[in-house]
Protein backbone atom coordinates (compact mmCIF):
# COMPACT_ATOMS: atom_id res chain seq x y z
CA UNK A 1 0.00 0.00 0.00
CA UNK A 2 2.85 2.32 0.75
CA UNK A 3 4.26 1.77 -2.32
CA UNK A 4 1.07 2.02 -4.54
CA UNK A 5 0.39 5.62 -2.95
CA UNK A 6 3.89 7.21 -3.24
CA UNK A 7 3.87 5.74 -7.63
CA UNK A 8 0.14 7.67 -7.47
CA UNK A 9 1.66 10.88 -6.10
CA UNK A 10 4.67 10.42 -8.72
CA UNK A 11 2.54 10.29 -11.50
CA UNK A 12 0.20 13.05 -9.68
CA UNK A 13 3.15 15.39 -9.99
CA UNK A 14 4.67 13.99 -13.87
CA UNK A 15 1.39 14.52 -14.99
CA UNK A 16 0.75 18.64 -13.21
CA UNK A 17 4.45 19.14 -14.33
CA UNK A 18 3.02 18.00 -18.41
CA UNK A 19 -0.17 20.02 -18.59
CA UNK A 20 1.06 23.10 -17.27
CA UNK A 21 3.74 25.87 -17.34
CA UNK A 22 3.51 25.86 -13.02
CA UNK A 23 2.89 23.88 -10.00
CA UNK A 24 1.63 25.35 -6.70
CA UNK A 25 3.10 23.11 -3.59
CA UNK A 26 2.97 24.34 -0.42
CA UNK A 27 4.19 28.37 -1.04
CA UNK A 28 6.40 27.23 -3.83
CA UNK A 29 5.39 27.68 -7.35
CA UNK A 30 7.54 26.42 -10.20
CA UNK A 31 7.59 28.76 -13.39
CA UNK A 32 8.69 27.19 -16.79
CA UNK A 33 10.19 28.75 -19.62
CA UNK A 34 8.73 28.71 -22.87
CA UNK A 35 11.06 30.61 -25.05
CA UNK A 36 7.62 32.54 -26.76
CA UNK A 37 5.81 36.03 -25.87
CA UNK A 38 3.78 33.39 -23.20
CA UNK A 39 6.40 33.43 -20.77
CA UNK A 40 5.21 37.39 -20.02
CA UNK A 41 1.79 36.09 -18.72
CA UNK A 42 2.91 32.84 -17.33
CA UNK A 43 5.34 34.94 -14.69
CA UNK A 44 3.01 37.80 -14.00
CA UNK A 45 -0.10 35.84 -13.71
CA UNK A 46 2.09 33.49 -11.32
CA UNK A 47 3.24 36.55 -9.32
CA UNK A 48 -0.09 37.73 -9.32
CA UNK A 49 -1.71 34.68 -7.67
CA UNK A 50 0.95 34.42 -4.73
CA UNK A 51 0.61 34.96 -1.36
CA UNK A 52 2.52 36.67 1.05
CA UNK A 53 5.80 34.80 1.84
CA UNK A 54 5.70 32.78 -1.59
CA UNK A 55 8.70 31.03 -3.21
CA UNK A 56 8.13 31.26 -7.13
CA UNK A 57 11.31 29.27 -8.67
CA UNK A 58 12.27 30.43 -12.34
CA UNK A 59 13.16 27.01 -14.29
CA UNK A 60 16.11 27.31 -16.90
CA UNK A 61 14.33 24.20 -18.55
CA UNK A 62 10.69 23.67 -20.03
CA UNK A 63 8.81 21.00 -18.62
CA UNK A 64 10.27 18.31 -21.69
CA UNK A 65 13.69 19.06 -19.96
CA UNK A 66 15.13 21.77 -23.04
CA UNK A 67 16.50 24.30 -21.66
CA UNK A 68 15.03 28.16 -22.66
CA UNK A 69 15.21 31.80 -21.96
CA UNK A 70 12.45 33.73 -20.55
CA UNK A 71 11.52 35.60 -23.03
CA UNK A 72 10.07 38.88 -21.99
CA UNK A 73 10.76 40.78 -25.51
CA UNK A 74 7.02 42.15 -25.22
CA UNK A 75 7.04 43.13 -21.44
CA UNK A 76 4.98 46.45 -20.98
CA UNK A 77 6.36 49.49 -20.35
CA UNK A 78 5.85 49.46 -16.54
CA UNK A 79 7.91 45.76 -16.70
CA UNK A 80 6.57 42.74 -14.29
CA UNK A 81 4.50 44.34 -11.60
CA UNK A 82 5.74 42.55 -8.09
CA UNK A 83 3.41 43.78 -5.58
CA UNK A 84 3.05 40.75 -3.50
CA UNK A 85 4.47 41.44 0.07
CA UNK A 86 7.50 39.43 0.81
CA UNK A 87 7.56 37.38 -1.95
CA UNK A 88 10.63 35.18 -2.68
CA UNK A 89 11.42 35.27 -6.69
CA UNK A 90 14.97 32.87 -7.53
CA UNK A 91 16.26 30.98 -10.16
CA UNK A 92 18.21 28.06 -10.88
CA UNK A 93 21.82 27.28 -11.22
CA UNK A 94 23.26 25.21 -13.78
CA UNK A 95 25.34 22.82 -11.61
CA UNK A 96 27.80 21.11 -14.29
CA UNK A 97 28.99 25.18 -15.37
CA UNK A 98 28.85 26.60 -11.84
CA UNK A 99 26.85 29.54 -13.65
CA UNK A 100 23.35 31.16 -13.38
CA UNK A 101 21.16 29.24 -15.34
CA UNK A 102 17.58 31.23 -15.46
CA UNK A 103 17.97 33.69 -17.78
CA UNK A 104 15.52 36.94 -18.32
CA UNK A 105 15.60 38.49 -22.11
CA UNK A 106 14.09 41.73 -22.80
CA UNK A 107 13.82 43.74 -26.29
CA UNK A 108 17.27 44.26 -28.29
CA UNK A 109 16.28 48.18 -28.72
CA UNK A 110 15.89 50.67 -25.89
CA UNK A 111 13.40 53.46 -25.68
CA UNK A 112 14.05 57.11 -23.97
CA UNK A 113 11.57 57.14 -22.02
CA UNK A 114 12.18 54.77 -19.81
CA UNK A 115 10.55 51.47 -20.56
CA UNK A 116 11.19 47.72 -20.96
CA UNK A 117 11.22 47.09 -17.26
CA UNK A 118 12.01 43.58 -15.84
CA UNK A 119 10.83 44.00 -12.60
CA UNK A 120 8.86 46.64 -11.29
CA UNK A 121 8.58 46.14 -7.34
CA UNK A 122 5.46 47.32 -5.81
CA UNK A 123 5.84 45.84 -2.36
CA UNK A 124 7.49 45.79 0.58
CA UNK A 125 10.27 42.80 1.56
CA UNK A 126 11.27 41.42 -1.85
CA UNK A 127 14.05 39.12 -2.95
CA UNK A 128 15.23 38.64 -5.75
CA UNK A 129 18.50 35.79 -6.53
CA UNK A 130 19.99 33.29 -8.92
CA UNK A 131 18.38 35.61 -12.55
CA UNK A 132 19.98 37.04 -15.39
CA UNK A 133 18.32 40.16 -16.96
CA UNK A 134 19.63 41.13 -20.62
CA UNK A 135 18.60 43.96 -22.92
CA UNK A 136 15.94 46.16 -20.46
CA UNK A 137 16.32 49.95 -19.81
CA UNK A 138 16.32 48.61 -15.66
CA UNK A 139 16.78 44.96 -14.31
CA UNK A 140 14.73 46.12 -11.43
CA UNK A 141 13.25 49.72 -10.59
CA UNK A 142 11.70 50.20 -7.26
CA UNK A 143 9.04 52.23 -6.58
CA UNK A 144 8.31 54.77 -4.32
CA UNK A 145 8.40 54.00 -0.75
CA UNK A 146 9.18 50.30 -1.23
CA UNK A 147 11.34 48.93 1.51
CA UNK A 148 13.40 45.61 2.56
CA UNK A 149 14.38 44.58 -1.06
CA UNK A 150 16.89 42.22 -1.22
CA UNK A 151 19.08 40.88 -4.44
CA UNK A 152 21.62 38.45 -4.53
CA UNK A 153 23.82 36.15 -6.59
CA UNK A 154 21.93 38.29 -10.30
CA UNK A 155 23.48 38.90 -13.62
CA UNK A 156 22.79 42.40 -15.24
CA UNK A 157 23.90 42.88 -18.83
CA UNK A 158 23.30 44.98 -21.59
CA UNK A 159 21.07 46.96 -19.22
CA UNK A 160 20.68 50.56 -19.14
CA UNK A 161 20.20 50.59 -15.63
CA UNK A 162 20.54 48.06 -12.59
CA UNK A 163 18.44 48.66 -9.73
CA UNK A 164 16.87 51.99 -10.10
CA UNK A 165 15.55 53.44 -7.31
CA UNK A 166 12.31 56.17 -7.26
CA UNK A 167 12.79 57.28 -3.64
CA UNK A 168 12.40 56.56 0.17
CA UNK A 169 13.44 52.92 -0.17
CA UNK A 170 14.80 51.77 2.73
CA UNK A 171 16.53 48.90 4.03
CA UNK A 172 18.01 47.40 1.13
CA UNK A 173 20.45 44.59 0.21
CA UNK A 174 22.14 44.42 -2.55
CA UNK A 175 24.99 41.44 -2.43
CA UNK A 176 27.18 39.60 -5.05
CA UNK A 177 25.11 41.48 -8.36
CA UNK A 178 27.52 41.44 -11.10
CA UNK A 179 26.32 44.42 -13.68
CA UNK A 180 27.65 45.25 -16.82
CA UNK A 181 25.72 48.73 -18.37
CA UNK A 182 24.69 49.46 -21.94
CA UNK A 183 25.97 53.05 -23.46
CA UNK A 184 22.11 54.60 -24.26
CA UNK A 185 21.49 57.87 -26.35
CA UNK A 186 19.44 59.42 -22.77
CA UNK A 187 22.62 58.47 -20.92
CA UNK A 188 22.57 58.56 -16.59
CA UNK A 189 22.89 55.14 -16.13
CA UNK A 190 24.20 53.48 -13.35
CA UNK A 191 24.22 49.92 -11.66
CA UNK A 192 22.42 51.48 -8.78
CA UNK A 193 20.60 54.77 -8.56
CA UNK A 194 19.25 55.61 -4.93
CA UNK A 195 17.12 58.89 -4.85
CA UNK A 196 15.11 61.46 -2.23
CA UNK A 197 15.97 60.11 0.86
CA UNK A 198 16.25 56.22 1.01
CA UNK A 199 17.87 54.78 4.18
CA UNK A 200 19.70 51.91 5.43
CA UNK A 201 21.00 50.42 2.06
CA UNK A 202 24.02 48.43 1.72
CA UNK A 203 25.56 47.16 -1.15
CA UNK A 204 28.61 44.32 -1.34
CA UNK A 205 30.50 42.01 -3.14
CA UNK A 206 29.07 43.41 -6.22
CA UNK A 207 31.11 44.12 -9.57
CA UNK A 208 29.97 47.18 -12.16
CA UNK A 209 31.19 47.10 -15.43
CA UNK A 210 30.90 50.07 -17.74
CA UNK A 211 31.00 50.87 -21.48
CA UNK A 212 34.01 53.26 -21.00
CA UNK A 213 34.69 56.35 -19.97
CA UNK A 214 32.01 58.53 -21.53
CA UNK A 215 32.48 62.28 -21.10
CA UNK A 216 29.23 64.58 -21.13
CA UNK A 217 26.72 64.37 -21.79
CA UNK A 218 26.88 60.86 -20.41
CA UNK A 219 27.00 59.69 -16.82
CA UNK A 220 27.96 56.28 -16.33
CA UNK A 221 28.76 55.20 -12.12
CA UNK A 222 28.78 52.43 -10.74
CA UNK A 223 26.51 53.73 -7.65
CA UNK A 224 24.79 57.25 -7.85
CA UNK A 225 23.41 58.13 -4.57
CA UNK A 226 21.17 61.34 -4.69
CA UNK A 227 20.14 62.13 -1.50
CA UNK A 228 17.46 65.62 -1.76
CA UNK A 229 17.09 65.56 2.39
CA UNK A 230 18.99 66.35 5.14
CA UNK A 231 17.73 63.06 6.83
CA UNK A 232 20.65 60.62 7.37
CA UNK A 233 21.60 58.30 4.19
CA UNK A 234 23.38 55.89 6.04
CA UNK A 235 24.26 54.17 2.83
CA UNK A 236 27.28 51.19 3.24
CA UNK A 237 29.17 50.34 -0.24
CA UNK A 238 31.45 47.47 1.15
CA UNK A 239 34.11 45.25 -0.95
CA UNK A 240 32.66 46.08 -5.04
CA UNK A 241 34.74 46.43 -7.61
CA UNK A 242 33.70 49.58 -10.44
CA UNK A 243 35.64 49.49 -13.77
CA UNK A 244 35.39 51.49 -17.03
CA UNK A 245 32.79 54.47 -15.50
CA UNK A 246 32.57 57.23 -15.56
CA UNK A 247 32.13 57.83 -12.06
CA UNK A 248 32.82 54.61 -10.01
CA UNK A 249 30.57 56.30 -6.48
CA UNK A 250 29.00 59.24 -6.51
CA UNK A 251 27.93 59.89 -2.90
CA UNK A 252 25.99 63.29 -2.00
CA UNK A 253 24.27 62.29 1.26
CA UNK A 254 25.60 61.91 5.06
CA UNK A 255 26.94 59.45 6.96
CA UNK A 256 27.45 57.14 4.08
CA UNK A 257 30.13 54.52 4.91
CA UNK A 258 32.31 53.65 1.68
CA UNK A 259 34.96 50.77 2.57
CA UNK A 260 37.40 48.60 0.81
CA UNK A 261 35.91 49.10 -2.88
CA UNK A 262 38.44 48.88 -5.59
CA UNK A 263 37.97 51.27 -8.54
CA UNK A 264 39.89 51.53 -11.35
CA UNK A 265 39.81 53.08 -14.70
CA UNK A 266 37.20 55.42 -14.58
CA UNK A 267 37.19 59.31 -14.97
CA UNK A 268 36.83 59.91 -11.21
CA UNK A 269 36.89 57.00 -8.87
CA UNK A 270 34.54 58.21 -5.93
CA UNK A 271 33.10 61.97 -6.04
CA UNK A 272 31.51 63.42 -2.61
CA UNK A 273 29.70 66.33 -4.20
CA UNK A 274 27.67 69.19 -2.52
CA UNK A 275 25.68 70.61 -5.76
CA UNK A 276 22.05 71.80 -6.60
CA UNK A 277 20.56 69.08 -8.38
CA UNK A 278 18.86 69.04 -12.08
CA UNK A 279 16.93 66.66 -13.78
CA UNK A 280 16.83 63.10 -11.69
CA UNK A 281 18.87 64.80 -8.93
CA UNK A 282 16.31 67.85 -8.32
CA UNK A 283 16.87 69.86 -4.80
CA UNK A 284 20.19 70.25 -3.05
CA UNK A 285 22.36 67.23 -3.01
CA UNK A 286 24.87 67.00 0.82
CA UNK A 287 27.98 65.24 0.84
CA UNK A 288 28.89 65.19 4.81
CA UNK A 289 29.98 63.39 7.41
CA UNK A 290 30.90 60.33 5.34
CA UNK A 291 33.75 57.97 5.62
CA UNK A 292 35.63 56.47 3.17
CA UNK A 293 38.25 53.93 4.48
CA UNK A 294 40.27 50.76 2.46
CA UNK A 295 39.22 51.58 -0.86
CA UNK A 296 41.85 51.32 -3.51
CA UNK A 297 42.10 53.98 -6.08
CA UNK A 298 44.20 53.09 -9.13
CA UNK A 299 44.09 54.29 -12.51
CA UNK A 300 41.95 56.47 -12.85
CA UNK A 301 41.95 59.02 -16.02
CA UNK A 302 40.78 61.96 -13.59
CA UNK A 303 40.82 62.23 -9.77
CA UNK A 304 41.07 58.89 -7.63
CA UNK A 305 38.71 60.95 -4.66
CA UNK A 306 37.16 64.16 -5.29
CA UNK A 307 35.32 66.45 -2.84
CA UNK A 308 33.09 69.19 -4.25
CA UNK A 309 32.05 71.28 -1.17
CA UNK A 310 31.97 67.78 0.93
CA UNK A 311 32.31 68.69 4.69
CA UNK A 312 32.91 66.93 7.87
CA UNK A 313 34.09 63.93 6.06
CA UNK A 314 36.30 60.91 7.19
CA UNK A 315 39.14 59.66 4.24
CA UNK A 316 41.47 57.03 5.97
CA UNK A 317 43.75 54.41 4.59
CA UNK A 318 42.89 54.60 1.05
CA UNK A 319 45.54 53.54 -1.26
CA UNK A 320 45.56 55.96 -4.99
CA UNK A 321 48.03 54.95 -7.57
CA UNK A 322 48.36 56.03 -10.81
CA UNK A 323 45.46 58.37 -11.04
CA UNK A 324 45.47 62.14 -13.17
CA UNK A 325 45.25 63.28 -9.74
CA UNK A 326 44.73 61.48 -6.07
CA UNK A 327 42.73 63.61 -3.67
CA UNK A 328 41.38 66.77 -4.57
CA UNK A 329 39.28 69.31 -3.05
CA UNK A 330 37.44 71.93 -4.68
CA UNK A 331 34.14 73.90 -4.22
CA UNK A 332 31.01 73.18 -5.33
CA UNK A 333 28.74 74.86 -7.94
CA UNK A 334 26.46 76.56 -4.64
CA UNK A 335 30.05 78.02 -4.01
CA UNK A 336 30.30 75.54 -0.89
CA UNK A 337 33.92 74.94 0.11
CA UNK A 338 35.67 71.19 1.05
CA UNK A 339 36.10 72.26 4.86
CA UNK A 340 36.44 70.14 7.93
CA UNK A 341 37.42 67.24 6.30
CA UNK A 342 40.16 64.76 7.99
CA UNK A 343 42.46 63.27 5.09
CA UNK A 344 44.73 60.76 6.88
CA UNK A 345 47.28 57.75 6.72
CA UNK A 346 46.61 57.17 2.90
CA UNK A 347 49.28 56.58 0.34
CA UNK A 348 48.65 58.99 -2.60
CA UNK A 349 48.95 63.17 -2.65
CA UNK A 350 46.54 65.05 -1.71
CA UNK A 351 45.72 68.10 -3.70
CA UNK A 352 43.52 70.44 -0.32
CA UNK A 353 45.37 73.41 0.45
CA UNK A 354 42.83 75.73 -0.84
CA UNK A 355 39.82 74.08 1.89
CA UNK A 356 39.90 75.26 4.60
CA UNK A 357 39.99 73.11 8.18
CA UNK A 358 41.57 70.10 6.16
CA UNK A 359 43.02 67.81 8.47
CA UNK A 360 45.44 65.93 5.54
CA UNK A 361 48.53 63.41 6.07
CA UNK A 362 49.72 63.33 2.15
CA UNK A 363 52.21 60.38 1.11
CA UNK A 364 54.21 61.01 -2.33
CA UNK A 365 53.33 58.72 -5.21
CA UNK A 366 56.75 57.39 -5.51
CA UNK A 367 56.16 56.03 -2.22
CA UNK A 368 52.36 54.95 -2.71
CA UNK A 369 53.28 52.73 -5.54
CA UNK A 370 55.51 50.32 -3.29
CA UNK A 371 53.78 49.95 -0.31
CA UNK A 372 50.13 48.51 0.16
CA UNK A 373 47.25 50.09 1.86
CA UNK A 374 47.20 50.15 5.68
CA UNK A 375 44.37 47.98 6.72
CA UNK A 376 41.60 49.41 8.69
Amino acid sequence: MKTTGLLCAVMTAMVSLAIGSSEARGGVRFIYPSGTSADLVRVQSAINAASPGDTLILKYRNTGGIIRRFNLANVPSGGIVIGVEGLNIVGEVDTRNVQIATKLVGPTTYDASGSFVAFDVQADDVHLELMSFENFEAAVVLEEGVSGFTMDRCKITSCAHGIFGIGDNNDMTIRRVKCTLAVTPEGGNAGVTLQEGSDRVTISHCTFDGPGMNRAPLAVAGVIDFNLQTSARRLTVNECDVEQMDIGIFVSSKRARILQNLCQQCIDGIELVTEVGTGLSQGTQQARENLLMGNRLVSNDGTGIHLFGAQSNLIKNNLLTFNGADIVCQDSSLGTSSTENVIERNIGVVDCADSAGIVATPTSPVVARRIHPVRP
